[in-house]
């Protein structure tokens, strides 16, 4: 999943609201969480960029869905692809 983080950008493309631009998802804070959807295993990836990330980002959730630049998207490890991105926030 690390390796291809490089095809996030190229599904930016693909949403109605594509928000700030994703060029290095690399360099955001991520959060990895196990998710169950239609009984299929995947992996959602909660990204942000943030100056100061809150104390507790390695914890808990980060939850900051309005402003910022934030994006998210599931991976697949069986198929090993990316889907259901969404971004968030104003350049």
């Amino acid at each position: 999943m690390e390796k291809r983080l490089s095809e996030v950008p190229k599904l930016q493309g693909t949403t109605v609201e594509s928000g700030v631009p994703i060029r290095d998802p690399r360099r955001y804070y991520r959060q990895y969480v196990g998710v169950i959807v239609s009984g299929q295993k995947l992996i959602y990836i909660n990204a942000f960029c943030e100056e100061h990330p809150p104390s507790s980002w390695q914890q808990k959730l980060v939850d900051d869905c309005d402003g910022g630049c934030n994006w998210g998207v599931l991976y697949d490890p069986t198929t090993a692809e990316f889907s259901h991105f969404g971004v968030n926030g104003i350049a």
